[in-house]
């Protein structure tokens, strides 16, 4: 995604709008030959995934979707649900100039290094070579910049007006998700056309289901894809 990695990484906020990054996207698809696809996506990228199955929704023809929900959904169950807000508290500080930028690199980069590494908000079982490799990309100039401006971005289409989904979705969430509470799983099924939504709820798995339940996401995802093989 734009921002991170080897990607190009333009540094004006302006520049990664949710529309922009949902755009991106499409680009990819079409640029690769594709005239639709079956989109897996997780946290900020499953942030757009839903986004983009609202907007382009012939380009889909399926959706695994892993620990996030729809930004209409979210907003509307952060107004009804205290803990999911403070759940979501560094949203607000990430909205500053500079200053998240300054905090997250002091003492090379220790606040990242400590979520990352924590017992319950990190990624399980990340060694410290992994762990390297995760902050390279942060450590380089200007390399948080991408990252912060998209949350910087967040607030500017709100309020969102609910929206139905209807693409075919395959969604897990984690149990002991540390950032997303899920009550959000219902929240999300009730926007859904009914039939359109398989949703796992995986016990003792926290946010980062792709890294720590690799086996059962695999499972899940081919149980839910492989009548396209025939």
């Amino acid at each position: 995604m734009r921002g991170y990695g080897s990607s190009d990484a333009p540094t004006d906020v302006d520049s990664y709008t949710v529309d922009l990054l949902t755009a991106d996207i499409q680009d990819v698809i079409l640029g690769l030959g594709y005239s639709k696809c079956i989109l897996v996506a997780h946290d900020w990228g499953a942030l757009l995934a839903w986004n983009f199955s609202i907007y382009y929704p012939s380009l889909v023809e399926r959706m695994v979707v892993v620990s996030a929900a729809p930004m209409s959904v979210y907003q509307d169950y952060s107004m009804r649900h205290i803990g999911q807000f403070f759940r979501s508290n560094y949203v607000f500080l990430f909205q500053l100039p500079w200053l998240p930028e300054r905090l997250l690199s002091m003492s090379d980069f220790q606040i990242l290094k400590t979520t990352l590494t924590h017992h319950k908000r990190g990624i399980p079982r990340l060694n410290p070579n992994e762990l390297e490799a995760f902050l390279y990309d942060f450590s380089q100039p200007g390399g948080l910049i991408g990252p912060l401006n998209y949350y910087r971005n967040i607030f500017r289409n709100f309020p969102l007006e609910p929206q139905e989904l209807a693409t075919p979705t395959l969604l897990l969430w984690g149990e002991k998700d540390s950032y997303f509470e899920h009550g959000l799983v219902g929240a999300i099924s009730r926007r859904f056309v009914p039939g359109r939504l398989e949703a796992h709820i995986l016990p003792g798995a926290g946010h980062w289901i792709p890294q720590s339940h690799p086996e059962e996401m695999h499972q899940y995802m081919w149980a839910f894809l492989q009548d396209l093989l025939h």
